[in-house]
C-alpha cells in the first residue's frame, strides 16, 4: 500500500515538474517576444503589479497609481520583480498555476476515488495552453483560484471553518468568488449526524462566521494601512466598473454606445432611464441563474459542478469579459469532469467551435486595433456568436452530467 501511495505521488510530482518547466521556458521567451514583436506577450497588468510592488517596497501606497485595482497582497507577492529580477512575478504566478493542478488531483481523488482519473484531470490543467499562456503573461487569476479549490477541498471534507477562511481569502484577492458564498452555505451539512437539523445549522454558522471574520479582518487591516483608496480600488471599482473597450462580453458594444449617450437625454427620459435599464439588463439575468443553479445542485456532492456552472454563467454574462476570466471556470472544470459523459466527437466539436469563434473575434479585434478598420459591428456579431456557443456548451454539460460517478464524501 505504501509503495502505491509513493507511486501516486511521484506521478503527480513528475507531471507538475514538466508543467512548471514549460511555464518557466515561456516566461523566458516572453522577454524575447516583447522585445521584437509588435503585439506584446506580457499582460499590461503585469507592469501595473510591478509598479505597485515598487511602491510598497518604498513604503508608499500601491493605490497611488490609479491602474492598480487589486489586493495589496498581490503587490507584496510581486516584490521579487523589483528586488531581484523582472521575470520573477511570472514565475510566481506559474508556481501557483502548477500548485492548482496538484489541488485538482487531490479533489478528484477525494470525490471519485480513482487515481487514474485524478492524474488525467491534473494533466488537463498542467498541459492546457490556456492557463499556461495566461499565467506566463503575468496574470494572477490562478492565485485566487488556488484558494477557491482549497476552500472546496475543506468544504467537501466538512471542515467548514477552514473552507470559510479560504473562501474569504479568495474573495479578498479577486472579489468575484463572492458568487460562491451561497452554494457553499447551502451545502453545509453533516452526513453522519443523528440530529441532522441541529448540526446543519451549526455547520452553516461555523462556515459563515469564519468567512465574515476573515474577510472583515483582511479588509479592516488594509483599510487601516491604506485608507479609502484601498476600498475604492479593490472593491467599489469592480462593482461599478464601466469598460467601453472592445472585449468578448455580450454587452461590450452596448456599453460602448451607452458611453456616448448625452446626460441630458438620460435625465429627460423619466419613464425609461437608458443607463438604469442597461444595468438591470446585465445584472438581473445573472442573479436569477445563479439562484437557479444553487437550488438545483444543493447537496455537497454536487458542489464542484454547482460552482462551475455559477462561474460559467457569471463570466459569460459579465459586463467585461477577457481571456483571463476563462480561468475562473476552467479551474473548476477538471474537478467534476469524470462525471460528464461525452463522446470524443462531441468533445472535439465543443473545443473546435469554442476556439474557432474566439479566433474569429480576435481577427476582427486585430483589424480594429492595429489596422484601423471600423469593425465594431463585426466584433459585436462575434461576441453574440460566442455567447450562444457558450450557452450551448453549458447546456451540453448540464444534460450530460451524471452524478452517480461522484462517490459519497465521508
Amino acid at each position: 500500500m505504501a509503495t502505491r501511495v509513493n507511486f501516486e505521488l511521484s506521478d503527480i510530482a513528475y507531471h507538475s515538474s514538466i508543467g512548471l518547466l514549460v511555464r518557466i521556458l515561456l516566461c523566458v521567451y516572453s522577454v524575447i517576444h516583447d522585445k521584437y514583436f509588435k503585439v506584446a506577450y506580457t499582460d499590461i497588468d503585469y507592469k501595473v503589479f510591478t509598479y505597485a510592488a515598487r511602491d510598497v517596497i518604498a513604503q508608499r501606497s500601491p493605490y497611488d497609481q490609479q491602474a492598480y485595482r487589486y489586493s495589496p497582497i498581490i503587490a507584496y507577492l510581486f516584490t521579487p520583480n523589483v528586488l531581484l529580477h523582472p521575470i520573477l512575478g511570472k514565475i510566481i504566478a506559474s508556481i501557483f498555476d502548477v500548485y492548482l493542478a496538484y489541488r485538482i488531483h487531490r479533489l478528484v481523488l477525494l470525490t471519485f476515488k480513482n487515481q487514474k482519473k485524478a492524474l488525467q484531470c491534473a494533466q488537463l490543467w498542467l498541459y492546457n495552453p490556456l492557463p499556461i499562456i495566461i499565467c506566463t503573461r503575468g496574470n494572477v487569476d490562478s492565485i485566487s483560484s488556488v484558494f477557491i479549490l482549497l476552500a472546496l477541498l475543506y468544504h467537501l471534507k466538512q471542515q467548514y471553518v477552514w473552507s470559510g477562511v479560504l473562501l474569504a481569502v479568495s474573495v479578498h484577492l479577486r472579489l468575484y468568488p463572492i458568487i460562491f458564498l451561497l452554494p457553499f452555505l447551502v451545502t453545509c451539512e453533516q452526513y453522519s449526524s443523528a440530529d441532522r437539523l441541529k448540526y446543519t445549522y451549526k455547520s452553516k454558522l461555523k462556515f459563515l462566521g469564519s468567512f465574515v471574520v476573515t474577510l472583515a479582518a483582511l479588509t479592516g487591516a488594509f483599510y487601516y494601512i491604506y485608507g479609502y483608496k484601498f476600498i475604492n480600488a479593490s472593491i467599489l471599482f469592480h462593482i461599478s466598473r464601466q469598460d467601453i473597450k472592445h472585449n468578448f462580453s455580450l454587452y461590450s458594444y452596448l456599453q460602448y454606445l451607452d458611453a456616448y449617450v448625452p446626460e441630458t437625454v438620460s435625465k429627460n427620459l423619466v419613464v425609461l432611464d437608458p443607463k438604469l435599464t442597461k444595468n438591470l439588463l446585465i445584472i438581473v439575468p445573472s442573479i436569477v441563474l445563479q439562484l437557479a443553479i444553487t437550488v438545483k445542485y444543493n447537496t455537497l456532492k454536487h458542489l464542484p459542478f454547482s460552482l462551475f456552472c455559477s462561474a460559467f454563467v457569471f463570466v459569460i454574462l459579465n459586463k467585461v469579459l477577457t481571456s483571463q476570466y476563462f480561468i475562473w471556470f476552467f479551474s473548476l472544470l477538471p474537478v467534476f469532469l469524470p462525471s460528464i459523459v461525452l463522446s470524443t466527437k462531441k468533445v472535439a466539436a465543443i473545443i473546435g467551435t469554442w476556439i474557432g469563434v474566439q479566433a474569429l473575434w480576435l481577427f476582427a479585434a486585430y483589424l480594429l486595433e492595429f489596422e484601423g478598420y471600423n469593425t465594431f459591428i463585426f466584433i459585436h456579431a462575434c461576441s453574440l456568436l460566442f455567447y450562444f456557443v457558450n450557452v450551448w456548451i453549458l447546456v451540453t454539460f448540464i444534460n450530460t452530467y451524471n452524478a452517480q460517478y461522484v462517490k459519497k464524501i465521508d
